[in-house]
């Protein structure tokens, strides 16, 4: 019998953020599970199975913001 492959998909339920400030932040992925899922890759439970419950998915992955051209010119005192 051929099967269909599955592609996995995810999606974000957030509401929007509020904006950032101006520097360093970090941001770490966490995935909620409501069952234990394996990967179906191996038999090693440690190595292919994600616990029921939230898990970190990345971890801290620094970024920086940086300011607005137009906000960088204001603060210069520079005009567009």
């Amino acid at each position: 019998m051929n099967r269909p492959r599955l592609l996995a998909t995810a999606g974000i339920a957030s509401p929007p953020f509020k904006a950032l400030t101006v520097g360093a932040h970090t941001s770490t992925v966490f995935v909620t599970l409501r069952a234990e899922h394996c990967d179906g890759l191996g038999t090693v439970r440690e190595d292919n199975c994600l616990p029921a419950g939230t898990t970190p998915y990345t971890w801290d992955t620094p970024f920086e913001v940086q300011p607005r051209p137009r906000d960088l010119q204001a603060r210069e005192g520079l005009s567009g």
